[in-house]
């Protein structure tokens, strides 16, 4: 099986505007607290993925602000690591990412981030999420159809 990442930007994927609402808040305090937070439809999303898919995750460097990997674990998120801190974005911390690691046979990026914050041939992987809405059943679609390139 030909191994499988998403580079993945949390905020606004993992959680968004909507399920704030929904859910009460969003996560911020850094603690196992802040899981109830996350939606559930998004992660529902993302673990199918690994069963579908066997993909893995590498966060973004943005995320990293002090929240324990306990978070993950508890969101039950196969992290493969998180991407180095770099100026430029999420899509120069794919390439810093990169450069220290052999890529994948398939791997999608899902953010929030505007194209242009990316090079061309990232968003040709790239799965662009609203994040007012988080991660929808569109962007899981499209997800799918990437992550078996």
């Amino acid at each position: 099986m030909t191994e499988r990442l998403i580079m993945l930007d949390v905020p606004g994927v993992l959680y968004s505007d909507r399920s704030a609402a929904r859910l009460g808040g969003t996560p911020n305090t850094g603690t196992l607290r802040d899981v109830r937070f996350f939606d559930p439809i998004a992660l529902g999303f993302l673990r199918r993925l690994f069963g579908i898919a066997g993909a893995r995750v590498v966060v973004s460097h943005a995320w990293r602000r002090g929240t324990p990997a306990a978070i993950f674990q508890q969101l039950d998120l196969q992290v493969e690591g998180m991407t180095p801190a770099v100026a430029g974005g999420h899509g120069a911390e794919i390439d810093a990412w990169f450069g220290q690691h052999a890529a994948p046979g398939a791997w999608v990026i899902l953010s929030t981030a505007p194209a242009s914050s990316f090079s061309e041939a990232q968003r040709a992987r790239l799965v662009r999420v609203d994040p007012a809405e988080g991660l929808t059943v569109d962007n899981f679609r499209k997800e799918i159809g990437r992550a078996h390139v």
